[in-house]
């Protein structure tokens, strides 16, 4: 029997456009003999937060509000799922970020995140707020006072 083994959606990232109401996708279908198939018309579509982003029956995306959110796309039992990122305003000059304090790897992604989302950095926590969220992490109970 042929089976669907994977789903490829184009585009894979989705940001507003100027003039476009709606973006839509492009849904294939990748079947377990090697051959692919469109399927946009026949997947199903799921945003994972309304407030950011809507999609069609048809897959056609309609970009909402600032944020960051997924929309997933199944058919024939396989998933696949395209990310949505419309920039909060800026509301600033500029935008504050960790800049030269970014020390590790993963704070260098974290600033182009927050870059590209016109966010600011938050403040470095106190010891006392670290230690509070560590223990609420790995007890799932806040400390006592």
């Amino acid at each position: 029997d042929i089976a669907v083994s994977n789903l490829l959606v184009q585009p894979t990232l989705l940001r507003p456009e100027p003039n476009a109401a709606v973006q839509p996708l492009t849904v294939t279908a990748q079947l377990t003999d090697g051959t692919t198939t469109t399927v946009t018309d026949r997947a199903l579509y799921t945003s994972n937060d309304d407030s950011v982003a809507d999609v069609s029956r048809r897959g056609e995306v309609r970009i909402l509000g600032p944020g960051t959110t997924a929309i997933m796309i199944r058919f024939g039992g396989a998933v696949a799922a395209i990310r949505v990122e419309h920039p909060f305003p800026n509301v600033g000059t500029a935008t504050p970020t960790m800049g030269t304090n970014a020390t590790h790897p993963i704070d260098h992604h974290v600033d182009r995140q927050l870059r590209a989302m016109n966010l600011p950095a938050s403040p470095r926590s106190s010891a006392t707020e670290f230690l509070r969220r560590v223990h609420l992490d790995l007890t799932g109970r806040l400390p006592a006072p």
